[in-house]
């Protein structure tokens, strides 16, 4: 009895071992599977990241590039205007009230008619590059989303093995639980069995 015993025993720690050391080896594996998807997920987020700061520096050294030629544009229309103005001043001297008279009318028709083309032209485009970065943007929104799908699924996933390495606990502690009432009841046959030897060898 006590050799079987022993028996049990040795055979109870073994199984004790071996789900210890499963159990161990699938947390080990779900854990890196885990931080794995988190790096993924977190180096293209910043690679997006990234991305779009580098197409909104560029959108914005382009929108300054823009003004900076339109103002040595307005600069240089000025000059030209100014020398027209002098030699025209200097040929028809003798008409100067006059053409300072007609001059200021047309100028006072044609600069807001400019104006607005100009500003027309400027709205338009700043139109098309508020489109192109909602679209970018949308873009990246649908990416960053898709990203957070994927991390949730995967946390789901860790879940799910979560609940079946529970489970499987659970399986182990009634298999142990039964183990153990088997070899009681085998403990107590045996005594019984042995007591009626016993009477059966007095008998005898």
């Amino acid at each position: 009895m006590s050799s079987v015993r022993n028996d049990h025993e040795r055979i109870c720690n073994e199984i004790q071992l071996k789900y210890k050391e499963k159990m161990k080896d699938l947390r080990a594996q779900m854990e890196k599977k885990r931080k794995r998807e988190i790096q993924k997920i977190e180096v293209r987020k910043n690679a997006k990241i990234k991305e779009c700061t580098i197409k909104h520096e560029q959108k914005y050294a382009e929108i300054k590039d823009y003004y900076g030629d339109i103002t040595s544009t307005n600069l240089d229309i000025i000059k030209f205007l100014k020398e027209d103005l002098s030699s025209s001043n200097e040929e028809a001297q003798r008409s100067h009230k006059e053409y300072r008279r007609n001059y200021n009318a047309n100028k006072n028709v044609t600069e807001p008619l400019h104006r607005a083309k100009d500003e027309k032209v400027l709205l338009r485009k700043k139109q098309l590059e508020h489109i192109k970065i909602k679209e970018d943007l949308e873009v990246c929104t649908d990416e960053i989303r898709a990203i957070e799908g994927t991390y949730k699924e995967g946390e789901w996933e860790y879940e799910v093995k979560l609940q079946q390495f529970k489970y499987m606990e659970e399986e182990k502690k009634s298999l142990f639980a039964e183990f153990h009432r088997l070899v009681y009841e085998m403990h107590q046959k045996t005594g019984l069995r042995n007591l009626i030897m016993e009477k059966k060898l007095e008998t005898i």
